[in-house]
């Protein structure tokens, strides 16, 4: 349950207590007196499409749309989905497109087996998302405002757009900060993250995963699973924390950016030097990889593609 400076509180599902806090910050940095309103989606306003889409490994059977439309600027919206008539919700789709005056919307109410898609446009003013226990697609890659997401548990995708984005797993799931300083934190399965463009921090799932620097200056955290840390050349100078040789692995990506500058996976290692404890791998274009707390590079180090 998340609260508010005046006491107000609003009902979450399946965040974890910590995520409770970090959305409460959020809500009463950002929205320190704003209207909170309670919707029930009315699904059936919308008549579902019956389909039979596999969607990795899940079918959906029907799809509904519905556009949320706050009556004040900046109103946070909490949706909550009805129960599933008999026989409809596993496999069901609902897609909420929010319009451009909300300022954040909180999700409740998916049932297993049901998946809610979130769409954002570019001209929209929501700046904190929440999801709960079911499985979210977030589509906010035209969101051009700084943004908060904490999905809940779940199988989650998220999609940021070009501001300076915060993004927290809270289980497993694939998440791209987009353009801008990003945040990314996984949960507690296992979890993609890629930074996108700009200089972004991001930090891995208990359960292990990859974390993918892409453009810009990035610091890349491991975690207590098996990481796989990926480095793109010509991304920037990046700095990995956390590595541990034992299980973890280096990923070099468009590595025959490197081999076309005539160096092979040994010249990349033969090269790389130590400075007070950490040890930092140079690319043929000058770009680095500082690897914090670990020496001894070799071979087994790696990973290339």
């Amino acid at each position: 349950m998340a609260t508010l400076s005046g006491g107000q509180t609003i009902a979450t599902q399946g965040v974890t207590a910590q995520e409770n806090v970090t959305i409460t910050n959020i809500l009463n940095s950002s929205f320190p007196a704003v209207t909170i309103s309670q919707v029930t989606l009315d699904t059936a306003a919308s008549p579902p499409t019956q389909v039979t889409q596999t969607i990795g490994t899940f079918d959906a059977t029907s799809v509904t749309s519905t556009v949320i439309i706050p009556t004040t600027n900046n109103e946070v919206v909490v949706a909550s989905l009805p129960a599933p008539t008999p026989g409809q919700g596993s496999g069901a789709i609902n897609n909420i497109v929010v319009d451009d005056k909300a300022g954040g919307l909180i999700i409740q109410g998916t049932q297993i087996g049901t998946v809610t898609g979130v769409i954002i446009d570019s001209q929209s003013e929501t700046k904190i998302v929440v999801g709960d226990a079911g499985t979210q697609l977030m589509d906010l890659s035209r969101s051009t405002k700084d943004m908060n997401i904490v999905t809940g548990v779940g199988n989650d995708t998220v999609v940021a757009g070009s501001g300076n984005d915060s993004v927290q797993l809270g289980d497993f799931g694939v998440a791209n900060g987009g353009a801008g300083a990003d945040t990314l934190i996984g949960g507690l399965g296992v979890a993609t993250l890629g930074g996108g463009g700009g200089a972004d921090s991001i930090v891995a799932s208990s359960g292990g995963g990859t974390l993918i620097g892409e453009a810009g200056n990035d610091t890349m955290v491991g975690g207590a699973g098996k990481d796989v840390f990926i480095y793109t050349s010509g991304g920037g100078n990046d700095l990995i924390v956390g590595f541990d040789p034992s299980q973890d692995t280096l990923g070099l990506a468009n590595f025959s950016d490197i081999s076309s500058a005539g160096w092979s996976l040994l010249d990349v290692i033969s090269r790389a030097t130590v400075s007070g404890g950490n040890t930092i791998i140079t690319m043929p274009d000058g770009s680095t990889v500082t690897v914090a707390g670990a020496t001894g590079i070799n071979i087994n180090w790696f990973t290339v593609k």
